[in-house]
């Protein structure tokens, strides 16, 4: 906590909410988010959701929102389609809680793209909706409540790539990287500059 409250003062970029931290109370952090970029958000036209244990391309972001028709109608991200619901082990879900065989379309919680017209949607969706115990499928209960829809994209590399820098400069977000690798692809890429095309970032 003081490590937090020394990060909050000198960046004021820490966030806090009132419960414990689990992989099953995330869905939580997904209610809270929403509700607070809805009311501190305004001035963003896209919001970026992903893991703390990912590489993150802005400027491929800001090409592909700038090439996408129709880019701030739709929630971008890597779709999972037809998954199947986990009866055993970490994603497990109880026949009792949900008894379907497979679970609405949802973007993998790895990393997505949101268009700040579809926030109050989403979040007026969060009082009619209750809380699931993966975040990720949740959130598709809230795209589908919210009556919005998705763009797929296999360049949102929710699994992770090969470890190559040049192709981290071809994907919007890769997940499954640590903190030195996230550092070493940021500095080949934009400071370095060791993949064609791939200056430095604009001011």
């Amino acid at each position: 906590m003081v490590l937090l409250e020394e990060e909050s003062q000198e960046f004021g970029d820490v966030v806090l909410w009132d419960f414990a931290e689990s992989h099953h109370n995330l869905s939580l952090k997904e209610l809270c988010f929403l509700h607070w970029v809805g009311a501190r958000c305004g001035q963003a036209d896209f919001i970026f959701k992903g893991d703390d244990d990912e590489f993150v391309n802005p400027p491929a972001l800001v090409t592909y929102v700038g090439q996408t028709p129709n880019a701030s109608q739709v929630i971008h991200g890597n779709i999972q389609r037809h998954s199947v619901v986990m009866r055993a082990g970490k994603y497990h879900v109880s026949s009792t809680l949900f008894p379907q065989g497979k679970y609405p379309f949802f973007p993998s919680g790895g990393g997505f793209l949101m268009p700040r017209a579809s926030i109050p949607a989403l979040a007026a969706a969060t009082e009619r909706i209750p809380v699931f115990p993966l975040d990720d499928v949740y959130f598709g209960f809230l795209v589908l409540a919210a009556g919005l829809r998705y763009r797929h994209d296999d360049r949102f590399r929710v699994f992770g790539t090969k470890d190559e820098l040049c192709l981290y400069a071809e994907a919007l977000m890769v997940h499954g990287l640590s903190l030195d690798r996230v550092e070493e692809v940021w500095r080949g890429l934009y400071e370095e500059q060791r993949c064609n095309g791939m200056g430095p970032l604009p001011s």
